[in-house]
C-alpha cells in the first residue's frame, strides 16, 4: 500500500514537472534587435539591416555521404553590437529534425526534445557574424562546433567557438561553458562570405576555407526575419545562442537536466549495468 502511494506521488509529481517545462519558456527577446527595413551605414554606404543580412548571408554544405534532415529556414536578427562597435548578425538554421545514429536514443531523445523544446520536433542552430561599421570587415564570428571528426559519433560535445579579427589578424577562440577562453589559435581574417560544413548529426558546424574538401554539397535555404512570435514559440530562450542572451530561470535549468537524466541517463546505466553483468556471467560459465 505504502509503495503504490509513493508510486502515485511519483507520478503525480513527475506529471506536474513535465507539464510545468512544457507550458514555459515561450519567452521574448531580452535585448532590442534592429527594424529590417531600417537604414544603417555600413563602410560609408547606408543599406537597410536586410540587405546587409542578404550579403552576409553564410552558406552551408553537407558531405555527400552523410544525411540529414532538410534545413527549413534560415531566420536572422540584428543587433547593433555597441560594445563591439559593429552590427551583429545572427543566423538560426531550422532543421526538419536531428537523427541519432542508434534508433532507440533517437526515439527517447526526441521525446526530451519535444517535451523541453515544444512541438513540431525541431533543430535550431546558430551563426553570429559581426560587421565593422567602419569598414565592413567581419570583426566577429560566434558558432558552436565539435570536438569530434565522425559525423556519426553517439555524442558530440558542442565546441563553442568565437573568432575575432581587426581586419588584418584574426584569432580562435575555444570557450568553456562559462565564456572564459580554453584554447587559442592564429587563423587567417574571415571572409565575407562565410561557408560552414555541418560537421555532425546533430548539425553542429565547422568553418570552411576556400577550399571545401569534401563538403561538396551546397544546402539551399530561404532567407527569412526573426519574428518576436516566432522567436517564443521555438522557445529560443533554451536553443543555443550567441552574444546576446534570454535567460530563463535557473530552476528551469535544473527541471530539464533532471529531465534529460531521468529519460537518457538512467536508461543509459541500467544499459551499462545490464552490459557489465552479462559479461561477467559468460566469463564465468567459461570458467
Amino acid at each position: 500500500m505504502k509503495v503504490d502511494l509513493l508510486f502515485l506521488g511519483f507520478l503525480i509529481l513527475f506529471t506536474a514537472f513535465v507539464f510545468f517545462l512544457v507550458m514555459t519558456g515561450h519567452l521574448p527577446r531580452r535585448y532590442k534587435v534592429l527594424d529590417p527595413n531600417q537604414q544603417i551605414e555600413i563602410s560609408g554606404v547606408f543599406l537597410t539591416v536586410e540587405e546587409v543580412a542578404k550579403r552576409y548571408k553564410p552558406h552551408f554544405y553537407m558531405r555527400s555521404d552523410t544525411f540529414s534532415p532538410p534545413a527549413l529556414m534560415l531566420w536572422w536578427h540584428a543587433v547593433d553590437d555597441q560594445e563591439n562597435r559593429s552590427l551583429a548578425l545572427i543566423y538560426h538554421v531550422l532543421w526538419e529534425d536531428e537523427i541519432h545514429p542508434n534508433p532507440i536514443i533517437h526515439n527517447i531523445y526526441r521525446l526530451y526534445r519535444a517535451l523541453y523544446y515544444g512541438i513540431p520536433v525541431r533543430d535550431i542552430e546558430y551563426v553570429q557574424i559581426n560587421i565593422s561599421y567602419e569598414d565592413g570587415s567581419i570583426r566577429r564570428v560566434r558558432y558552436e562546433g565539435t570536438f569530434s571528426d565522425d559525423y556519426y559519433a553517439p555524442i558530440h560535445k558542442h565546441k563553442m567557438v568565437l573568432i575575432t579579427s581587426d581586419g588584418n589578424n584574426a584569432t580562435e577562440h575555444i570557450l568553456q561553458n562559462d565564456g572564459s577562453v580554453q584554447s587559442s589559435r592564429n587563423i587567417p581574417p574571415p571572409e565575407n562570405h562565410l561557408c560552414f560544413g555541418v560537421a555532425s548529426w546533430s548539425h553542429q558546424f565547422v568553418l570552411l576555407n576556400s577550399n571545401k574538401s569534401s563538403y561538396d554539397s551546397k544546402i539551399l535555404i530561404p532567407l527569412k526575419f526573426l519574428s518576436d512570435g516566432e522567436y517564443q514559440k521555438y522557445k529560443f530562450s533554451r536553443r543555443s545562442q550567441g552574444d546576446f542572451v534570454t535567460d530563463e530561470h535557473s530552476l528551469v535549468v535544473f527541471m530539464s537536466g533532471f529531465l534529460f537524466f531521468f529519460l537518457l541517463g538512467v536508461p543509459y546505466m541500467v544499459w551499462r549495468l545490464h552490459f557489465f553483468v552479462s559479461r561477467r556471467f559468460l566469463v564465468c560459465s567459461k570458467q
